[in-house]
Protein backbone atom coordinates (compact mmCIF):
# COMPACT_ATOMS: atom_id res chain seq x y z
CA UNK A 1 0.00 0.00 0.00
CA UNK A 2 1.08 3.56 -0.74
CA UNK A 3 -0.32 6.79 0.77
CA UNK A 4 -0.08 10.23 -0.86
CA UNK A 5 -1.16 13.12 1.40
CA UNK A 6 -1.24 16.70 0.07
CA UNK A 7 -2.15 19.87 1.91
CA UNK A 8 -2.83 23.47 0.89
CA UNK A 9 -3.22 26.07 3.63
CA UNK A 10 -4.02 29.78 3.81
CA UNK A 11 -4.36 32.12 6.80
CA UNK A 12 -5.89 35.52 7.39
CA UNK A 13 -4.67 36.95 10.71
CA UNK A 14 -4.87 40.26 12.56
CA UNK A 15 -2.36 41.28 15.24
CA UNK A 16 -2.51 43.67 18.20
CA UNK A 17 0.70 44.78 19.93
CA UNK A 18 0.46 44.07 23.67
CA UNK A 19 3.96 45.15 24.65
CA UNK A 20 7.14 46.52 23.09
CA UNK A 21 10.60 47.63 24.16
CA UNK A 22 10.23 51.43 24.02
CA UNK A 23 14.00 51.94 24.36
CA UNK A 24 14.86 50.28 21.03
CA UNK A 25 13.10 50.85 17.70
CA UNK A 26 13.75 47.22 16.72
CA UNK A 27 13.49 45.72 20.20
CA UNK A 28 11.40 42.96 21.70
CA UNK A 29 7.63 42.89 21.28
CA UNK A 30 4.61 40.68 21.97
CA UNK A 31 1.38 40.52 19.90
CA UNK A 32 -1.94 38.78 20.40
CA UNK A 33 -3.35 37.31 17.19
CA UNK A 34 -6.79 36.27 15.92
CA UNK A 35 -7.94 35.04 12.54
CA UNK A 36 -8.83 32.06 10.40
CA UNK A 37 -6.96 29.13 8.88
CA UNK A 38 -8.22 27.26 5.82
CA UNK A 39 -6.76 23.84 5.00
CA UNK A 40 -7.49 21.59 2.04
CA UNK A 41 -6.27 18.01 2.47
CA UNK A 42 -6.25 15.33 -0.23
CA UNK A 43 -5.41 11.75 0.66
CA UNK A 44 -4.89 8.98 -1.87
CA UNK A 45 -4.41 5.37 -0.81
CA UNK A 46 -3.21 2.81 -3.33
CA UNK A 47 -4.03 -0.69 -2.14
CA UNK A 48 -2.41 -4.00 -3.01
CA UNK A 49 -3.83 -5.06 -6.36
CA UNK A 50 -3.87 -1.51 -7.72
CA UNK A 51 -7.22 -0.20 -6.44
CA UNK A 52 -7.16 3.43 -5.31
CA UNK A 53 -9.20 5.19 -2.64
CA UNK A 54 -9.22 9.00 -2.55
CA UNK A 55 -10.57 11.44 0.03
CA UNK A 56 -10.57 15.23 0.37
CA UNK A 57 -11.38 17.48 3.30
CA UNK A 58 -11.76 21.25 3.62
CA UNK A 59 -11.19 22.68 7.10
CA UNK A 60 -11.94 26.23 8.26
CA UNK A 61 -10.88 27.12 11.81
CA UNK A 62 -10.92 30.25 13.95
CA UNK A 63 -7.51 30.68 15.59
CA UNK A 64 -6.06 32.73 18.43
CA UNK A 65 -2.58 32.97 19.90
CA UNK A 66 0.58 34.94 20.55
CA UNK A 67 3.50 36.12 18.44
CA UNK A 68 6.71 37.62 19.76
CA UNK A 69 10.18 38.77 18.78
CA UNK A 70 13.40 38.84 20.77
CA UNK A 71 16.35 40.79 19.26
CA UNK A 72 19.67 39.01 18.80
CA UNK A 73 21.94 41.94 18.08
CA UNK A 74 21.22 44.94 15.87
CA UNK A 75 20.07 43.06 12.73
CA UNK A 76 18.94 39.59 13.85
CA UNK A 77 16.01 38.38 15.90
CA UNK A 78 14.13 35.29 17.03
CA UNK A 79 10.48 35.33 15.91
CA UNK A 80 8.08 32.92 17.67
CA UNK A 81 4.39 32.15 17.22
CA UNK A 82 1.90 29.81 18.91
CA UNK A 83 -1.79 29.48 18.12
CA UNK A 84 -4.70 27.14 18.73
CA UNK A 85 -8.10 26.94 17.12
CA UNK A 86 -11.10 24.97 16.09
CA UNK A 87 -14.14 24.96 13.87
CA UNK A 88 -14.20 22.22 11.28
CA UNK A 89 -11.27 20.73 13.22
CA UNK A 90 -11.88 19.45 16.74
CA UNK A 91 -8.61 21.17 17.57
CA UNK A 92 -5.69 22.55 15.56
CA UNK A 93 -2.50 24.00 17.02
CA UNK A 94 0.61 25.54 15.53
CA UNK A 95 4.13 26.32 16.81
CA UNK A 96 6.73 28.31 14.85
CA UNK A 97 10.20 29.71 15.46
CA UNK A 98 12.36 31.60 12.93
CA UNK A 99 15.69 33.37 12.92
CA UNK A 100 15.25 36.65 11.01
CA UNK A 101 17.73 39.17 9.60
CA UNK A 102 17.12 42.79 8.60
CA UNK A 103 18.34 43.29 5.03
CA UNK A 104 17.07 46.91 4.93
CA UNK A 105 14.90 49.24 7.04
CA UNK A 106 11.72 47.68 5.65
CA UNK A 107 12.70 44.12 4.65
CA UNK A 108 13.53 41.05 6.78
CA UNK A 109 14.42 37.54 5.62
CA UNK A 110 14.17 34.49 7.83
CA UNK A 111 14.24 30.73 8.13
CA UNK A 112 12.94 28.43 10.82
CA UNK A 113 10.69 25.51 11.69
CA UNK A 114 6.91 25.10 11.88
CA UNK A 115 4.78 22.30 13.34
CA UNK A 116 1.01 22.19 12.74
CA UNK A 117 -1.25 19.55 14.29
CA UNK A 118 -4.84 19.04 13.10
CA UNK A 119 -7.47 16.71 14.54
CA UNK A 120 -10.77 16.52 12.71
CA UNK A 121 -13.68 14.12 12.40
CA UNK A 122 -16.59 15.08 10.13
CA UNK A 123 -19.53 13.25 8.60
CA UNK A 124 -20.75 9.74 9.31
CA UNK A 125 -20.91 6.37 7.59
CA UNK A 126 -19.30 6.38 4.14
CA UNK A 127 -19.09 10.20 4.28
CA UNK A 128 -16.95 10.20 7.46
CA UNK A 129 -13.59 11.97 7.19
CA UNK A 130 -11.27 11.73 10.18
CA UNK A 131 -7.60 12.30 10.89
CA UNK A 132 -5.27 13.23 13.70
CA UNK A 133 -2.07 14.32 11.98
CA UNK A 134 0.91 16.64 12.41
CA UNK A 135 2.95 18.39 9.74
CA UNK A 136 6.41 19.77 10.49
CA UNK A 137 9.22 21.22 8.46
CA UNK A 138 11.30 24.22 7.47
CA UNK A 139 9.81 27.64 6.72
CA UNK A 140 11.31 30.53 4.79
CA UNK A 141 9.94 34.04 5.06
CA UNK A 142 10.22 37.53 3.65
CA UNK A 143 8.62 40.37 5.61
CA UNK A 144 7.91 43.92 4.45
CA UNK A 145 7.08 46.47 7.16
CA UNK A 146 5.13 49.62 6.32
Amino acid sequence: PEVDLRQLMGEGIGFYRLARDANRPDGAWLDVLAGTRYTHVRTELELVGGSVAESTADLADAIGGLRGRVPLGSKAGLLMRADVGGGTSKVAWNLEASLTFAVSKKWRLGAGYRYLHEDYDTGSGQDRRATDVGFGGPVFEATFAF
